[in-house]
């Protein structure tokens, strides 16, 4: 009898802690992205005169930081979280590792507005349009 009741006890626990467990990995990543969605796809740009040459490039898998000379410094994305904000806007940070597994996080803004819009958050004042994709 005792067998029995030690058994019904183990198997009550196996669903608590299968369900225990798919919590801690899951709900994490709610609002987790593995790559860029369709909205951030391509290549932002802003009128801004300090950043005249210089451009923003997100491809699915990569963020890319484009110089007045052309060149791009491309990164690899690790993954991407949004949040709903007030209006239509959305937030995104984009966590990304250079060559040497170094990691970095780009907080955005997004907007639909017309094409789209981009406002880095570090600098709101300047939005950012999407050029192609």
């Amino acid at each position: 009898m005792q067998n029995y009741f030690m058994r019904s006890k183990m198997n009550i626990k196996k669903p608590w802690i299968t369900v225990i467990f798919l919590s801690l990995t899951i709900l994490p990543n709610c609002g987790s992205l593995k790559s860029v969605p369709d909205e951030l796809l391509g290549t932002w740009t802003t009128q801004a005169q300090e950043y005249q040459g210089i451009f923003l490039e997100l491809n699915h898998k990569t963020i890319g930081f484009g110089k007045q000379d052309g060149s791009v410094d491309s990164y690899t994305i690790v993954k991407i979280k949004s949040r709903k904000m007030k209006g239509d806007w959305v937030r995104y940070t984009i966590f990304y590792r250079d060559h040497q597994l170094k990691k970095y996080e780009f907080p955005l803004l997004y907007n639909p507005y017309k094409y789209g819009i981009v406002r880095f958050l570090n600098k709101e004042q300047y939005t950012w349009i999407r050029e192609s994709t």
